[in-house]
This record gives structure tokens, sequence and C-alpha cells, in this order.
């Protein structure tokens, strides 16, 4: 597995601990393994390019609707951006 990769899968467990209301300080785990925060797993996957897979987008959704971001397009990269602004906006 390739940093990329992980990035990502943590990504999702981040975006999925999001919709089910966590916030940026919360931790969360991939597969039951170590625990990680949540606004660390965002600036992690901050680089990433290309988009989300289309079994991810419900999670993405309602991860942005959870944090009242605004969904701009399926772009990891904006995703991310927008949610990190909410983060900043606190």
């Amino acid at each position: 597995m390739t940093d990329d990769d992980l990035a990502y899968r943590e990504l999702i467990a981040a975006l999925d601990g999001i919709a089910q209301g966590k916030g940026p300080n919360d931790y969360v785990s991939l597969d039951g393994a170590d625990s990680f925060e949540i606004l660390t797993a965002l600036h992690n996957a901050s680089g990433l390019k290309g988009d989300f897979a289309g079994d991810h987008m419900n999670i993405v959704r309602a991860a942005l609707s959870a944090w009242r971001a605004k969904y701009i397009r399926d772009d990891i990269i904006a995703v991310v951006a927008a949610l990190l602004k909410k983060v900043a906006a606190q």
C-alpha cells in the first residue's frame, strides 16, 4: 500500500467519522487499527489528486453536510479544502 492509498483510506474513515458527528479533534480508526485524529487525516489528504471513488460519495456528501461545508465537486482536494476552511472558521 502506498502512502497515497493509506492517506485516502484514512480520509474516508475520517469523513465517515465526521458524518457520524465527530469533530476535527476527535479520533477514528481504520479497520480497527491504531486511531488517528480527523484533522490530521484531512491534512494528510490535502495533496491527494483525483476524484473520490463513486461508492464513497455518500460518505463525502454526509460529511460535508454534517459540517455545513459547501459541496463543490467530487475532487478530493476541493472537498478537503472546504472541510479545512470550516475548521479554520471555528
